[in-house]
């Protein structure tokens, strides 16, 4: 079965759909192949059955024994969320739907949340670190933006000064990223300063403009970066530099700005001062702001991601895991 192309829930219409329906969470689980539609048993080949009231797949198949005239079964099985986004799980699943509801809304509230679905507050914590590796996993996947005559804005940023202990010695936080005008869809990674990461400088950015941003785009940036952007002429990028110094939008051009993704950096500045918001969970609370606040922000999409991050697995897919590793 293929995963479901495409679904559209809003807020209030997921909780319309999902509360208190186990049967229509488990289907959604399913066509988004974060619960299996089938599985093949790894010994005989031979498609298995569900078994509902166990949550179980069973392989029913026989095969002769030799020199008896008797049949044996195969006698494989796996639970139905073994490895999944599900395993383990003590919530029912419309709970877990209505979970990750309302962790992609912009006003995430963990006090209502545990109140709404009567979460204990270590359930609520296990469920956030499950969703919050799901927005991780697609913040260090972005996917690609702009394309062939697509006006891209680039440029960095300082966010914010982290203090660090026991010297609280303060540690500037850079991101760099990109928003194509038309669409708004955006990119940012964030930069480091010491030897971890992704370091500030000339080549960073021509390797990142390369990873994120299409061949063929208009590339307009900062006059600050403006060398850097040169040597991405030879591979196929056109790019425009605002001089940041003078205007903030070329007087003989007003097309060349990068207001786009000045208002990006407003809004990250914003995000990462709200009270809440530990320093040590930075990165985390910015993956979880850039993915509610991208296209990607629905409940079909982050569903698939889930899939993907967390794959349905038999026993013997684990062994051999561990074999490899």
């Amino acid at each position: 079965m293929e995963p479901c192309d495409s679904c559209s829930y809003t807020y209030f219409c997921a909780i319309a759909t999902f509360f208190e329906n186990n049967e229509k969470s488990v289907q959604f689980f399913r066509d988004h192949k974060v619960l299996p539609s089938e599985v093949v048993c790894p010994k005989c080949g031979a498609k298995c059955s569900y078994r509902e009231d166990q949550n179980i797949w069973r392989c029913t198949s026989t095969y002769a024994i030799r020199g008896r005239k008797k049949r044996r079964s195969c006698g494989f099985s796996v639970s139905d969320r073994k490895g999944t986004f599900l395993d383990m799980a003590k919530v029912p699943p419309w709970k877990i739907v209505l979970f990750v509801n309302h962790f992609l809304s912009r006003y995430w509230d963990h006090k209502g949340v545990i109140e709404s679905l009567h979460l204990s507050s270590a359930t609520f914590v296990l469920w956030r670190s499950f969703c919050c590796k799901v927005t991780d996993h697609w913040f260090a996947n972005q996917a690609a933006i702009g394309g062939a005559g697509l006006e891209v804005e680039i440029d960095d940023a300082l966010i914010c000064r982290r203090r660090c202990r026991p010297n609280r010695v303060s540690e500037p936080i850079w991101l760099f990223g990109g928003v194509e005008r038309a669409s708004k869809r955006h990119f940012v990674v964030p930069l480091a300063t010491g030897s971890a990461g992704h370091k500030r400088n000339r080549t960073t950015l021509i390797r990142l403009v390369k990873k994120y941003v299409k061949p063929e785009s208009i590339i307009i940036c900062s006059d600050a970066w403006l060398a850097a952007c040169n040597d991405l002429n030879q591979s196929g990028y056109r790019n425009y530099a605002v001089g940041h110094s003078e205007n903030v939008v070329d007087p003989s051009s007003p097309s060349v700005h990068t207001q786009s993704i000045e208002r990006l950096w407003l809004d990250l500045r914003k995000w990462v001062k709200r009270p809440g918001n530990r320093g040590k969970y930075l990165y985390q609370s910015l993956a979880r702001y850039l993915f509610v606040s991208s296209d990607s922000a629905s409940l079909h999409n982050f569903f698939l991601q889930t899939g993907q991050l967390y794959p349905h697995k038999t026993r013997e897919d684990i062994e051999e895991s561990n074999n490899n590793s």
